[in-house]
């Protein structure tokens, strides 16, 4: 599966309820808003990029990231969880703001 999730909201108490299924590319890019994820673990099987100047915090448990993980322009709070890079594969990022 492929595509993109663009959380472009730019509101506050914004819930995250990704269910069973996991996200491709996931993308924060709304300005001023704030996501929070329901469920303890969740999986973005290729990029994460926080671009807007937003705030995500992420699961309490474990954030798995098939891809790049790239923070360039907003916050993530970690929640007291994991983030775990899983890629196998060359290329891929980590970049903080």
């Amino acid at each position: 599966m492929t595509g993109t999730v663009d959380f472009a909201a730019t509101t506050t108490l914004k819930l995250i309820n990704q269910g069973t299924s996991n996200f491709y590319n996931t993308t924060f890019s709304g300005v001023g808003g704030t996501w929070y994820w329901t469920h303890a673990n969740a999986t973005t099987t290729n990029d994460l990029l926080i671009t807007g100047a937003g705030t995500t915090t992420l699961p309490s448990g474990v954030l798995d990231v098939g891809g790049a993980f790239n923070n360039s322009g907003g916050a993530f709070i970690h929640n007291s969880g994991e983030v775990r890079l899983t890629t196998t594969g060359s290329g891929k990022t980590v970049r903080g703001n």
